[in-house]
């Protein structure tokens, strides 16, 4: 494990509506039936995450700056968990960090990990090793930094989705 600068810090805005977007998105993550999960704007050189009934995240260019805009009745457990797992993956990756859609475990003195595209057993396998005593490193977002002998996980929240 290394000691890595900390992720930006989220500044949470009041609940509203959503503001108008005057663009099309530049990506979207589109559920199997068909159910928009989240959309990509560019917003000059800045991210606008767009997660439908939810809350609206702005990415600064740099990585460095993350705020909030939930939706009216929407938790801050819920912001926090759209945070720790969507959004900072993609504002550590504007930082040049390495960041991969993974879960990973420590099994002895090296870490494991399983790699997916969604729904295909990553985070099963992670939390079946972490209940047969194995360490929990991460869930969704697995950053990698360049260590003298390869490469080390910063390990991430404690959280799993199952």
């Amino acid at each position: 494990m290394t000691g890595s600068s900390p992720p930006p810090v989220l500044a949470l805005h009041p609940a509203g509506e959503p503001r108008p977007i005057e663009s099309e998105p530049f990506h979207r993550w589109v559920f199997a039936d068909g159910t928009v999960w989240t959309s990509f704007y560019r917003t000059g050189n800045d991210y606008l995450l767009r997660f439908p009934d939810l809350a609206d995240f702005t990415v600064s260019a740099s990585g460095l700056e993350v705020a909030a805009y939930p939706m009216p009745g929407i938790s801050e457990q819920t912001i926090e968990h759209l945070y720790l797992n969507q959004v900072l993956p993609l504002a550590l990756s504007r930082q040049f960090k390495l960041v991969l859609h993974a879960s990973a475990v420590e099994i002895g003195n090296f870490a494991v990990a399983f790699l997916g595209i969604s729904g295909r057993g990553k985070s099963t396998l992670a939390a079946s090793f972490s209940t047969s005593g194995c360490r929990f490193l991460t869930d969704d977002g697995l950053q990698l930094e360049k260590g003298p002998a390869g490469y080390l996980i910063q390990p991430s929240h404690p959280s799993i989705r199952l």
